[in-house]
């Protein structure tokens, strides 16, 4: 006997088969996802950092600087990170997020500081990470990071980096 034409033998009629799966929806699914998560992240909606915004007591007037030599290798290479800081009580900004004080780097960085709390200073400047540190000490170990995230993914995937600070005589 011979089989009907364009089937063989054992072979399940058309209709009995399982249905096969179109690339094209799975395709267009994973792309509509993606574009989700695309149009999630490009919301600049702001996320705040590890760096609560903590005040803490005043140096005392006529303060002689604090210099120290900073050493930390941030991740992805952050190259405007300081070696030096001085840190001076002259008083630089007096607002709603408190009190920030001057402190003096090589290569025109425009630096701040603050005390965070009774036992640490943080040391920020435009477009860089905070550096936190403890007050006192000849050789403080502290972190750095960033203040704040603007995307999703930067706040999941961000992450913070060792800082050691020796402190050093000013140069006069």
């Amino acid at each position: 006997m011979i089989p009907p034409r364009g089937r063989e033998w054992g072979a399940l009629p058309p209709a009995a088969r399982a249905p096969r799966l179109s690339v094209v929806p799975a395709f267009a699914v994973l792309l509509g996802f993606l574009l989700l998560i695309g149009m999630i992240d490009s919301l600049h909606v702001g996320f705040r950092g590890t760096f609560a915004d903590r005040g803490g007591p005043a140096p005392r007037a006529g303060m002689p600087p604090v210099c120290m030599v900073l050493t930390g290798a941030s991740p992805g290479g952050y190259r405007w990170f300081p070696g030096t800081v001085s840190l001076t009580s002259a008083i630089v900004v007096h607002g709603e997020h408190g009190t920030w004080f001057r402190a003096v780097a090589p290569r025109n960085h425009d630096l701040l500081w603050r005390p965070a709390g009774a036992d640490s200073v943080d040391i920020v400047g435009h477009h860089t990470p905070v550096v936190r540190l403890p007050a006192r000490g000849t050789h403080r170990v502290g972190r750095a990071g960033w203040p704040g995230y603007v995307h999703v993914w930067d706040a999941l995937t961000a992450r913070e980096w060792r800082v050691d600070a020796d402190e050093i005589p000013c140069a006069p």
